[in-house]
């Protein structure tokens, strides 16, 4: 205890304790149900190989944090392209910041140009921009839904909040849609 009296004995004690918890988990959850997982199956069994071999607790704790980064970053990517401003100014000359209601969003879109197929063009972009950066994720990190939930957060937050429009965007329906279609299917077909 004499370790608990300074903030930094606090942090690595209770870091130390959530790893012994997690560890002994996994330990119980791989010897109880008797099945030798593949070494890229998820990155909680690498992260459990990895302590059991090779990393200390501070290093699994910077990966942690670069895998939370790296998925934040991809899906802020993603959601940031200003899809229906980039669509109308090129095909129509059209700044739909200004004009209807202002959203730029794959509804608005349609209702400024009055083009279905400009309407079309931004949603399944829009879609894309959920859709492709939660497959990413996915693919680096298997399985593991926090990662993917903060990829698709992150991009629907870029989507609505645009940085390159003075932070105004649209809605964020069709660039959540695409995330979920991943992440929870069956969420998507309930909210359609």
């Amino acid at each position: 205890l004499n370790d608990v009296k300074s903030n930094q004995g606090v942090i690595k004690w209770f870091a130390n304790l959530l790893f012994t918890i997690v560890n002994s988990g996994l330990q119980n959850l791989y010897s109880s149900v008797r099945i030798r997982p593949a070494p890229q199956e998820s990155i909680l069994f690498t992260l459990y190989f990895a302590s059991k071999n090779y990393l200390s607790l501070n290093n699994i704790i910077i990966v942690l944090i670069l895998a939370y980064l790296i998925s934040s970053l991809l899906g802020y990517l993603f959601g940031s392209i200003p899809t229906a401003y980039i669509v109308l100014k090129k095909a129509k000359g059209i700044d739909i910041t200004t004009s209807g209601t202002g959203n730029v969003g794959a509804m608005n879109s349609y209702e400024v140009s009055g083009s279905k197929k400009l309407g079309i063009i931004v949603f399944i972009i829009d879609f894309l921009k959920g859709l492709i950066p939660v497959l990413i994720v996915f693919q680096l990190f298997e399985q593991n839904y926090s990662f993917m939930g903060l990829a698709l957060v992150f991009s629907i937050f870029a989507h609505c909040f645009n940085p390159w429009l003075n932070f105004k965007g649209g809605r964020g329906l069709a660039t959540t849609a695409g995330g979920s279609i991943v992440i929870a299917p069956l969420l998507l077909v309930t909210w359609v």
